[in-house]
């Protein structure tokens, strides 16, 4: 119900948190990606995340695609 959402937001906020030890990597599709953005780049390989970043650079310098770079 939308009068949970910050209910659950916290929830979901907090299992993370106790989950971090445990965590090796990311998976882009989670539900609070936005909310914290660093997790996009602990998906990647740190030289993969660079790459990423030089062609959107060069190929789309403008920002006009979606990218995990800058929030929405």
């Amino acid at each position: 119900m939308p009068g949970d959402d910050e209910t659950n937001i916290q929830w979901h906020r907090k299992c993370c948190e106790l989950l971090e030890p445990y965590a090796a990597g990311r998976y882009l599709g989670e539900s609070d990606i936005f909310d914290d953005l660093p997790r996009a780049e602990q998906a990647f390989k740190s030289a993969n995340w660079r790459r990423l970043h030089e062609l959107k650079a060069k190929y789309d310098p403008e920002g006009m695609f979606f990218g995990f770079f800058d929030g929405l």
